[in-house]
């Protein structure tokens, strides 16, 4: 019963292991994984001691993995703040204040109603200045800029929260996150003026934060459900900085549900991505195809439309039907020359493709006879 109640205690530190990284418009991205990684490490230490007896609980947990990690998030204004820590709010106010900034606005986010931020711009210096406040955690500090250099944009964060869990999640190649944790907002300040790259320093208008917020979370979120979710490295450093014993069994099921979950949520983007600016239903069937999926996972994309030619009666009492066995090549290409091969009743038809966040093919399913 302890283990268990620990286990308990250890999703709960996942769920707020959530909130707490959030720390700025790019580099807070960074632990986005770390959560719900931390979640599921939880539950699957649970399911080893106690699986058979939760299995519904874990079954239920298992249905609310998505929203740990939302794919998007949406920013509103605060009219009145109800601050925890006002005077530790204040005095960032402050401080930023007086090297320039301007206050935008007091947010919250949805669907993380545990964190409040109060936003700042320095436009002769192109810096939005993030205050966060997360209950019960405290109040921290980012500040962000975005460079670009060439065709190159470098998504700059600099932050003075000391979690420890920042740094535990790799990072898109282009952006560059400094936690220093021991510096004060005008040091901050001026070591990211003096580090920032050459280029052309993008604007920051107070009117543009809310896109730019949300922007930057969609744009990493795309990335790392575009690599197949976090790799099996990630999760070990994720649990091993959970504490207790980590098995190769668990770090073997966190990492497929986080895959899963990665999988499901690429769809979505590339869904939306495809039916943008096309005169289909946003309930229309398709079969999307990228270079991410396993063949288990082409499988149960396809099992749907796979009509038998049997009787209902004899698949009813035959055994399971055979798994489906495509031709070697990408799962693009293996895709495609399955799909060539089958009757033309039962074709597949190829309505078009989508680059962003990766490239994939866009498919009609067959009609059911």
């Amino acid at each position: 019963m302890l283990r268990f109640i620990f286990f308990i205690f250890l999703i709960g530190s996942g769920v707020l292991g959530y909130i707490l990284v959030m720390h700025g418009v790019a580099a807070f991205l960074q632990a986005l994984g770390i959560a719900f990684v931390l979640f599921i490490a939880a539950i699957v230490l649970g399911l080893v001691m106690l699986k058979m007896f939760f299995k519904k609980l874990a079954d239920s947990l298992g249905s609310m993995s998505a929203s740990m990690t939302p794919r998007r998030i949406k920013l509103s204004q605060i009219d009145q703040t109800q601050w925890e820590d006002k005077a530790a709010v204040e005095k960032f106010a402050r401080e930023l204040t007086s090297l320039g900034f301007n206050k935008i606005s007091d947010f919250e986010i949805d669907p993380m109603p545990m964190v409040k931020m109060s936003a700042f711009t320095h436009a002769a210096q192109a810096v939005y200045g993030v205050i966060y406040e997360v209950k019960p955690v405290g109040v921290w500090i980012d500040l962000v800029s975005r460079v670009r250099e060439g065709d190159k944009l470098h998504r700059i964060s600099y932050t003075n929260s000391s979690n420890p869990q920042i740094g535990l999640m790799d990072m898109p190649p282009d952006c560059i996150s400094v936690k220093r944790s021991d510096l004060g907002t005008c040091d901050l300040f001026n070591l990211l003026i003096s580090q920032r790259p050459k280029g052309e320093v993008e604007a920051t208008p107070a009117e543009k934060f809310t896109e730019c917020f949300e922007s930057a979370w969609a744009y990493e979120r795309d990335w790392r459900n575009a690599r197949g979710g976090p790799t099996k490295d990630e999760v070990r450093r994720v649990a091993r900085l959970n504490g207790g014993e980590v098995t190769e069994e668990a770090i073997e099921m966190t990492h497929e549900q986080q895959t899963l979950e990665a999988l499901e949520q690429l769809d979505e983007t590339l869904r939306e991505k495809f039916l943008e600016g096309k005169r289909l239903h946003s309930d229309a069937e398709l079969v999307i195809i990228h270079d991410k999926l396993r063949v288990k996972d082409m499988q149960s994309k396809i099992e749907p439309y796979s009509h038998s030619d049997k009787g209902e009666e004899e698949e009813v009492a035959g055994d399971e039907p055979e798994p489906t066995v495509f031709p070697d090549g990408t799962p693009r290409q293996a895709f495609s020359a399955f799909n060539e091969k089958l009757p033309a009743e039962k074709k597949y038809k190829l309505l078009g493709t989508v680059d962003h966040p990766l490239p994939a093919d866009v498919y009609e399913p067959p009609r059911a006879a």
